[in-house]
């Protein structure tokens, strides 16, 4: 667990803010497949990765 405390706060702020913009990436996923159509939204998501 001595690692945990090697990371810097710059990077500490980076993972922080990434584990946010995944989540709510996620959220909003989940948002437009309730309101789409949801063949559709994949068809994006498969091209994007």
């Amino acid at each position: 667990m001595w690692f945990v405390f090697a990371i810097s706060k710059k990077n500490w702020i980076f993972l922080i803010l990434s584990g946010l913009a995944t989540g709510s990436s996620w959220l909003c996923y989940y948002k437009a497949l309730q309101l789409g159509d949801a063949s559709m939204f994949r068809k994006n998501m498969a091209s994007a990765t």
